[in-house]
């Protein structure tokens, strides 16, 4: 047996029928924020113009797909001249800051970075690992967005 689902929302009330918390609005009002927040900077900021086309790019060249997501984190390099400022700058993690290098340098996958390197044959990215590797650079977006804002 094979189940599968899209996204699922929830409305959280309390006791006396108050929303408490309502995912569809949420994701909905952050979305929002996010297109407002590209709105603000993409025709003054050359970084994040470079990082919105390779996320477009690897939408539209799944074959190469994590090779295009890790420019992302690539213009930020650039940008702030070193990982140690870039992680400091954006306020994550190295945890998180690794987390596409991973993905798209050390795994022996077809839509990496470094397919000759590989010992032994080459396996497609699993749906998961393109999942968590477009939430990686998404969120890396948001944070140097967030850095445009302050």
């Amino acid at each position: 047996m094979t189940m599968s689902a899209g996204i699922v929302d929830l409305v959280v009330k309390d006791k006396d029928g108050n929303i408490v918390s309502d995912t569809k609005r949420e994701r909905l009002d952050k979305q929002k924020r996010f297109a407002s927040l590209v709105d603000n900077h993409i025709h003054s900021d050359a970084t994040l113009d470079q990082m919105l086309k390779s996320y477009q790019k690897s939408v539209k060249d799944p074959d190469d797909e994590l090779v295009h997501l890790y420019e992302v984190r690539d213009s930020l390099s650039k940008k702030f001249g070193s990982k140690k400022d870039a992680i400091q700058k954006l306020g994550i993690t190295n945890a998180e800051w690794e987390e596409i290098g991973i993905l798209a340098n050390t795994l022996p996958l077809k839509q990496g970075r470094h397919r000759g390197k590989a010992v032994g044959a080459l396996r497609n990215a699993a749906t998961a690992e393109l999942e968590k590797a477009r939430k990686s650079v998404a969120y890396l977006i948001e944070k140097y967005l967030e850095y445009l804002e302050m």
